[in-house]
């Protein structure tokens, strides 16, 4: 298909900034293929009214449905790694391509390896709320050269979390369903423990008690993956009664959609009830700027626009 067969159709309307086509990006967006049409809407009414002409959506959401909408579509992507939101193969009969983006695993790294220190410098600890408690922070504060991070979902993600801890001078050990049997063992010995799982259904619930059991008491759970393959009820026991150092999650059960509120166990709570020792985070670790002009660098890189 040459340039001007091409209808590229973006609908990336998100109440996060970053996450929102706003005009820097889509003159971006335009700069960079600048022979294709590029159609912008901004409410799932307009897209509709252009799905029939479009050969390439990017979008956030995509029912199945509207396949039957879109007899030109080839590509159907979107910028987010998370399998939620997109059907996962194309209708009986049609070759079209779905993809997923991959290029979050930098920025993902960065938040993991900037809680990672901020932990071991106690930035999180409540005695450095107390005024020049240097010597109850004397006996908190640590070195992450020498620790050990065992990481579950070790696909694009887990790996670039991977490398950016083995910067620090982290010993890395990344597990995937091929080699689950290992991480038991593994996990005795981890300073932290790193999910980057997506959330299908063979994950849900995949990390519950035993796991978590053979974890030392030093050790803390990082989640950035999704909140579904998380035991939580499981995970505040382990923090409640001590048997973690602590949590850091930025991804939970019953996260809300858009503005919908949340109702998760975990997400629904004020800090107050909740242990001190874990960290809650908004579902942020990929903010950044320039999100949406990564993914589609990313198309472009891979020849998929």
């Amino acid at each position: 298909m040459t340039s001007s067969e091409k209808t590229i159709l973006l609908y990336l309307a998100w109440p996060e900034a970053c996450f929102h086509l706003d005009e820097k990006t889509l003159n971006f967006i335009r700069e960079a293929i600048p022979d294709v049409r590029t159609i912008a809407t901004y409410s799932e009414e307009d897209f509709l009214k252009e799905l029939p002409s479009a050969t390439h959506v990017v979008t956030w959401e995509f029912k199945t449905e509207w396949f039957e909408r879109a007899p030109r579509l080839q590509l159907l992507a979107t910028p987010s790694a998370g399998r939620e939101l997109l059907p996962h193969h194309s209708p009986e009969g049609r070759k079209i391509q779905i993809h997923f983006g991959g290029y979050h695993g930098e920025v993902i790294a960065e938040s993991v390896a900037g809680f990672i220190l901020a932990w071991a410098r106690g930035f999180f600890r409540k005695e450095r709320h107390e005024h020049w408690n240097r010597v109850g922070m004397g006996s908190l504060c640590t070195r992450v050269s020498g620790t050990k991070a065992v990481i579950i979902g070790y696909g694009k993600i887990g790996q670039a979390i991977g490398d950016k801890l083995a910067a620090l001078g982290v010993k890395v050990e990344g597990f995937t369903h091929r080699n689950l049997s290992n991480l038991p063992a593994a996990l005795e010995s981890a300073d932290w423990f790193i999910s980057a799982l997506p959330g299908t259904e063979e994950n849900k619930g995949i990390i519950g008690k035993a796991w978590l059991n053979c974890l030392p008491r030093r050790a803390v759970f990082v989640n950035i993956g999704r909140g579904t393959v998380v035991d939580e009820a499981e995970l505040l026991k382990c923090l409640n009664e001590n048997r973690l150092a602590g949590a850091y999650l930025d991804v939970f059960c019953g996260e809300p959609f858009k503005f919908k509120k949340g109702e998760g166990l975990i997400l629904s709570q004020k800090d107050t009830d909740l242990p001190e020792t874990l960290i809650r985070m908004p579902h942020s670790c990929a903010f950044y700027p320039e999100y949406l002009q990564d993914a589609i660098k990313e198309l472009i890189h891979e020849g998929l626009i």
